[in-house]
Formats: C-alpha cells, sequence, structure tokens
C-alpha cells in the first residue's frame, strides 16, 4: 500500500505490513475515542473535512484510494468468513485484537461505539478499521479448536450417519458442536455413553472412539450390539438425527506395594498434559505408614489438581489412634467403596479400574471387582 509523504498530504507509509497494521488501528482508535485531541482534529480537518470518520468516501492521499479500490474484497470477504456482518457487534472478542484492547485502559470506549456494528469497519475507508476486520477474520479461524468432552457432565452429540458393517456391528459418527471442535481425548481412552434399555432404564457403558483429534468436527464409534445387551439396544434403536449422552473418562486405580511404580508414571502423564482431562481415584494398599513410596509425590498431584486426583492411603497395620478415630475410618472406607465403585448403582459404571501390587492382591481385587458386577473389560 503506497501514499504520498507527510510534507504532501499522504500518511508517509510506503507498505503496510503487520506493525503497520497495528498502528493504523490504533491511531482509528484514537481518532474515534478522542475526537477532541489536538491530534485527532488535525487530522480530521486533514482527510475528513465535514464528513463522518465512517462515511467519508474520497481523498487524495494513496493511502484512502488504496483501500477504496478493497472494499468490495473485504466486504464480500467477511461476510463470506463471518455471516451478517450488520448485526455483528464491533465489541466482540473476536473482533478486538489484544493489542487494542490495551489503548482501552488509557482512553474508555464512547458510548456512540457501544451498540456499533462491524459493517462500518468493513466497508468504510479508515485504514485502521478495514486492518482490524481482517486481522479478526484471520484470528477467528486461526484460533485454537474446541475442545467439548467433560469429564463431569454427561452432553448431548447428534448422530449424524450410521454405517451397517455386518449384521450386528455399525459404525456411528457424532457430530461436535462446531466444524473445529475436538473430543480431545488421548489414544486409548475411551468416552462414557449413556442410553437405554428395553425398560426404559438408564444404562452406561464406555466405549473407545476410533477417531484421533486430528479428526475435527466429529467423532466415531463402533459398536457390536449383542441381543442381550442393554446399552446394544439403544445403539441398536439409534437412527439418524438422534442424540447421544457422552462425556468423559475416569479412571480407578488399586495398587499396592511397589505396584505404585507404573501408575504414579501413568498418573502424571495424564494430570500433567494440559489437553487431558481424565479423572483419578487412586486407592493404595501398604502394611504400614512407613511403606508408602512416593507419598510426598503423591500428595503434592492432589494439591495441584485437586479436581482431578484423589488418593486414598489404605494401611493394614495402621498406627495407634483413639477408638473413635479408627470407627470414622472404617465408615469412610465403606462408604467411599459402596458409593464410589459400585457399578450397579450407575454413578461410576464408567469408571476403568486398573489393578497393579502382589500377585495375592491382584487376584483379590479382580475377585472382589467381578463380584461387584464388572466386566473382565473394566478392569485389568
Amino acid at each position: 500500500m503506497v501514499c504520498l509523504p507527510n510534507n504532501f498530504g499522504g500518511l508517509g507509509l510506503k507498505k503496510v505490513s503487520d506493525t503497520d497494521f497495528v498502528m493504523l488501528v490504533k491511531l482509528g482508535w484514537r481518532l474515534t475515542s478522542n475526537p477532541d485531541d489536538l491530534w485527532s482534529k488535525v487530522v480530521s480537518n486533514k482527510y475528513l473535512k465535514d464528513q463522518s470518520f465512517f462515511s467519508v468516501k474520497y481523498h487524495n492521499s494513496y493511502t484512502w484510494k488504496s483501500i477504496m479500490k478493497g472494499n468490495e474484497v473485504i466486504e464480500l470477504g467477511a461476510k463470506w468468513r463471518i455471516g451478517d456482518i450488520s448485526k455483528i457487534k464491533f465489541l466482540t472478542y473476536i473482533w478486538i485484537d489484544d493489542l487494542v484492547l490495551s489503548d482501552v485502559a488509557l482512553n474508555p470506549i464512547p458510548d456512540e461505539l457501544l451498540e456499533l456494528t462491524v459493517y462500518p469497519y468493513l466497508v468504510g475507508i479508515a485504514v485502521a478499521l478495514a486492518a482490524l476486520g481482517i486481522t479478526a477474520a484471520y484470528n477467528y479461524f486461526h484460533k485454537k479448536p474446541k475442545v467439548c468432552l467433560d469429564p463431569k457432565n454427561f452432553k448431548e452429540f447428534q448422530l449424524v450417519q450410521r454405517t451397517q458393517l455386518n449384521h450386528n456391528t455399525a459404525k456411528f459418527r457424532f457430530a461436535l458442536p462446531t466444524p473445529t471442535s475436538v473430543l480431545s481425548l488421548s489414544v486409548g481412552k475411551h468416552v462414557v455413553c449413556r442410553g437405554k434399555d428395553w425398560f426404559g432404564e438408564e444404562v452406561v457403558r464406555p466405549y473407545t472412539p476410533i477417531t484421533l483429534d486430528t479428526d475435527v468436527g466429529y467423532f466415531e464409534l463402533v459398536v457390536k450390539m449383542y441381543p442381550k445387551g442393554r446399552m446394544s439396544h439403544h445403539f441398536r434403536e439409534m437412527q439418524e438425527g438422534d442424540y447421544l449422552s457422552v462425556k468423559g473418562p475416569k479412571f480407578g486405580m488399586l495398587v499396592g506395594g511397589t505396584g505404585i511404580t507404573p501408575m504414579f508414571q501413568l498418573t502424571g502423564g495424564i494430570i500433567e498434559n494440559p489437553k487431558d482431562n481424565i479423572i483419578i481415584h487412586l486407592i493404595y494398599a501398604n502394611v504400614t505408614l512407613q511403606d508408602i513410596l512416593l507419598k510426598e509425590e503423591l500428595d503434592g498431584f492432589a494439591s495441584k489438581f485437586p479436581s482431578r486426583f484423589t488418593v486414598y492411603y489404605v494401611l493394614s497395620q495402621p498406627p495407634a489412634v483413639p477408638f473413635f478415630i479408627i470407627i470414622l475410618l472404617i465408615v469412610i472406607k465403606s462408604h467411599f467403596w459402596s458409593a464410589l465403585y459400585l457399578p450397579s448403582l450407575n454413578m461410576f459404571i464408567n469408571r476403568q479400574i486398573l489393578r497393579c501390587g502382589p500377585p495375592g492382591m491382584n487376584k483379590a481385587m479382580a475377585d472382589h471387582l467381578t463380584a461387584l458386577g464388572y466386566t473382565s473389560k473394566m478392569h485389568v
């Protein structure tokens, strides 16, 4: 973009780079927010005369002329990218760049701009406003994909395509909220699906998507529908356009002694990954208090990530404590076990249980979990 030098009535710019765009945006903001400023009066008298900043049509400056030539392209491009620009308020986050926001503290937004739409910013000839529109559109289409999976709450996802693979297996494609949304699920992790069986009773089961986070805008499940499967009934009845309730995964860990080492590595990898949203509950069993390994680190995880990691220490030979405290611990342990890990309650049937410890403990815990209703796929 070329214009005349300052001493010949131009803005003195030969080429508008990214840095110039920012500078021009600030100049435009200064003009509109401080019209009584000496600089604003000089510029307005020089370029605008008696016309509005948003409606001026012509000036001898090469800068204004070059912007005029791009008006149609800018307007059409903005409509294609954003939608009806006459209804989009300027004072929204995608239209205000961080560099521009820094000026707001010094120059409060005038009342007359609060209801302003982006339309004059895209069709006007002001360099600052045109630059702002282009920058905002670019930022809008280059922002990070939206993460939509919630490990605590079920969300509804619409079935957009059902493909039958054989007599009892089908592939289900579900749309995410936006074309740029991702499921945000690590490789090998499952989601929790909620549906209803033949009697209309709620049923919850874990499934592993076959899609990755590189597949934006949708996720897919391959489901084998068993004749007597309660969740299978729900998937069998699903048609395109129906909705499925889905939420993120949770892990339960049963650990004994030195079995904490692989679980510690897995826990750290999950909760320290900002892109992972898995919730972990760890029961760590030892003989005495002195036998607990990595306690300081585990307590650190629980302190740093209280909403995603909880650890419970269980001792077969606890230290001497008053009788009432022992009773309290027994009650807490009993309540925790029944409320947190019984699949029949339909509260945490979505939980995947990982076991790691001495052979005797592993076998005993596997038998207990099976007796409680956990299938072999739900604990490993």
